[in-house]
């Protein structure tokens, strides 16, 4: 059996809707990303929203409309995505890293304290994997400091503590809707937020810029060629070698990056995919949370989870495991790709931010057995109880045909 990593999310009906459009039978009303925006806004509770080219681009245009100064600082996780940190540094503000909890994978407020100086201007509170972090106590202590909490709700969608939506407990928040999120409108993001200033910067900012569709429609074909690639022979080939497999990711990601260089703005197109998708978001996260629980109540005995505290309501991102010994972690990646399992490790899953930036060795102990020992296996919409059932019986030691693995 093979089962890729992902499987990108397509909704029902949706290549008879591309067709309807492109051929002009189908209309897209004025006003379809203002009513996307709304819809967004309601959901997480909050009363604003803008809906912008990317999640990136989304915090880029936070941080912007903050008008902070040349040198002030920005709270990070050290285990979070790298071309966050970059964008931070490009806007010449400097990203300082947190190290996280090493059994929910997020940022702790007692970590954050330690960090805070009289340059800090902005903590961005990430909800790792879908799993809300402490915010409320983050909050707390950003207003101790009279110090901005963005939200970094990436991976968040649908997250909840308690009754509350991820998304309203900062000053403002993001999303990202590229493909493999609960929501896919390929590429595209959201800052959500209660301050009518802060919304209406970055409108005016997104009011300077064009509309791309040829880039959505670009992305709409890798993403049928991903599709098309998973299924085939030449994914079985590329998955027998981790470097092979390798150069395909980082060649991937790469005409990913090009088709988002120029930055515009998000499309009534995507806005259309997305209203689509939102009346079914409930739905998916079921899904998703069924197949999760599935798979802690199994692998929880030989390997360490992402641990879920009381209250808090996971969106489900991402599945990662990480073997409780620490030294077998390159034989589970080689057993589960040798099943036919893909899975992705260190930046494939996400980057240790401080070694990238130079900062010496030792100093983020939870990011750096993180960054060695993850391991992201398949989880998605739609994966099989027959595919659930293999994957939990290579993760367990068993070799098909009912002998156990002496490892």
């Amino acid at each position: 059996m093979i089962i890729p990593r992902r499987v990108i999310k397509f909704y029902p009906g949706f290549f008879r809707d591309m067709a309807r459009i492109l051929m002009g039978i189908q209309t897209l009303y004025e006003g379809q990303v203002r009513s996307f925006e709304a819809a967004v806004a309601n959901y997480s509770g909050v009363k604003f929203a803008a809906a912008t080219a990317s999640g990136r681009e989304a915090l880029k245009l936070i941080l912007k409309a903050l008008k902070l100064s040349e040198g002030d600082e920005v709270i990070m996780p050290a285990y979070t995505l790298l071309d966050l940190a970059r964008m931070v540094r490009g806007l010449k503000l400097r990203p300082v890293f947190v190290d996280v909890d090493v059994s929910n994978m997020n940022m702790a407020p007692a970590l954050i304290r330690e960090k805070i100086t009289s340059r800090t201007r902005v903590i961005v509170a990430t909800h790792l994997f879908g799993l809300p972090c402490d915010i409320e106590q983050i909050c707390q202590l950003a207003q101790e400091h009279g110090v901005v909490v963005v939200e970094d709700c990436a991976h968040a969608l649908g997250a909840k503590i308690g009754q509350r939506p991820v998304g309203m407990f900062g000053q403002a928040a993001f999303f990202s809707f590229s493909v493999g999120k609960q929501v896919n409108t390929f590429g595209g993001g959201m800052v959500v937020s209660n301050d009518a200033q802060l919304i209406a910067s970055i409108r005016q900012d997104l009011g300077q810029r064009k509309t791309g569709y040829i880039k959505v429609i670009f992305l709409i074909l890798l993403a049928v060629l991903e599709k098309v690639y998973v299924r085939s022979w030449f994914f079985r080939f590329s998955l027998r070698s981790r470097k092979r497999q390798s150069a395909l990711i980082a060649l991937y990601r790469r005409i990913k990056r090009t088709a988002r260089s120029k930055n515009g703005r998000f499309s009534s197109l995507q806005a259309y995919i997305g209203n689509k998708q939102l009346g079914s978001l409930e739905e998916a996260l079921r899904s998703r949370e069924n197949t999760a629980q599935i798979l802690r109540e199994k692998l929880k005995g030989r390997f360490d989870l992402q641990q879920i505290g009381q209250g808090r309501i996971s969106s489900n991102y991402f599945f990662i495991i990480r073997p409780k010994n620490k030294m077998q972690t390159g034989y589970w990646v080689e057993r589960f790709i040798k099943a036919g399992i893909d899975v992705g490790t260190r930046g494939e899953i996400m980057g240790h931010c401080p070694r990238f930036f130079g900062e010496p060795t030792g100093q983020y102990p939870a990011t750096d057995i993180l960054e060695e020992n993850n391991i992201q296996i398949p989880f998605y919409e739609g994966l099989s109880e027959q595919q659930i059932r293999y994957i939990v019986s290579i993760a367990n030691g068993e070799i098909p045909g009912g002998e156990m693995s002496g490892q």
